[in-house]
């Protein structure tokens, strides 16, 4: 499922969208299903289900993990993706709504994470190629004055103002701690949740799988359908978007590789929150994932 988000992706990750504007649902079609960002009364009307909310952090193999969810699943369990617009402002609402969602058995929380100075880079570079190289457009000033990611590293180490504003709108500025801000995860470990490292993406998503599936009744069902379309039952993610670069001349797109040490330290002390989430959720996981095996039948 490949989004074109247009021109919906040029906003302020500092200028969150009103929770009530929904305007932006008229952009795209995916935009307007009830499982995208959706409102809490359809969260309501499903809370007695199994559910899966995806929190798709840009950049961390979101839409290969969607893909791979439908696969797996079909119709028989929803997906409720939250992915930017006003992502931030439903999460934060949903988690902290104790009538909405009391502790569901029947809830998972999928969550796909990535080192935060790689994602940063991925975001700059997708950007740079969404907004502006693929429309043929003219750079906007951020692009004009920082053409690649590493020259905005570089900014962003200098203290330069508009390095450090332009560096927290689009994809860039919509990290881990941008949708789950650290205050908030400790109320994850109400519900099941699993951690899909971009990392090690097929690896964690062959274990949420297997675990789901089992906790929610529908591994059988789910082996015979892979038989039946003669799958293998650990089959990679399927990836989308990584080849985009292949179109451009190469050195047109930067990677950490082409900052030095110093820019690199100052970036991931910008980036201080995204990293603290990531070890806050790598803890919650871990604890999840030893527990779940405490209680496994002999």
């Amino acid at each position: 499922m490949s989004i074109n988000m247009g021109s919906a992706t040029e906003i302020s990750s500092r200028r969150s969208i009103r929770y009530s504007d929904q305007t932006w649902r008229q952009l795209d079609k995916h935009f307007q299903a009830l499982t995208f960002n959706p409102p809490l009364a359809e969260l309501r009307r499903v809370s007695g289900k199994h559910n899966i909310i995806f929190l798709h952090i840009g950049k961390c193999a979101g839409e290969s993990i969607i893909r791979a969810m439908a696969q797996s699943f079909g119709t028989r369990i929803s997906c409720f993706e939250y992915h930017t617009f006003d992502a931030n402002q439903v999460i934060r609402d949903l988690l902290l709504s104790e009538h909405i969602l009391p502790s569901s058995k029947k809830l998972a929380f999928v969550i796909a994470t990535r080192n935060p100075v790689k994602r940063w880079f991925s975001s700059f570079n997708w950007d740079l190629h969404d907004l502006v190289l693929s429309k043929g457009r003219a750079p906007t000033d951020g692009f004009r004055r920082f053409p690649k990611a590493s020259d905005l590293a570089e900014g962003i180490a200098a203290g330069d103002s508009e390095a450090l504003n332009f560096a927290r709108t689009n994809h860039m500025g919509m990290g881990l701690s941008w949708y789950l801000p650290l205050d908030l995860v400790p109320r994850l470990s109400r519900h099941r949740f699993y951690e899909i490292r971009q990392e090690h993406a097929d690896q964690d998503f062959a274990r949420f799988i297997d675990d789901f599936s089992a906790f929610t009744g529908t591994a059988t069902r789910l082996k015979i359908s892979h038989w039946l379309r003669h799958r293998r039952l650990r089959a990679q993610l399927p990836r989308t978007k990584d080849q985009y670069k292949n179109a451009y001349l190469r050195g047109t797109f930067a990677s950490p590789s082409d900052c030095d040490p110093h820019t690199l330290s100052k970036l991931r002390e910008f980036l201080e929150r995204d990293y603290a989430v990531n070890a806050a959720l790598r803890q919650l996981a871990i604890r999840q994932q030893t527990a779940r095996v405490a209680w496994l039948p002999l």
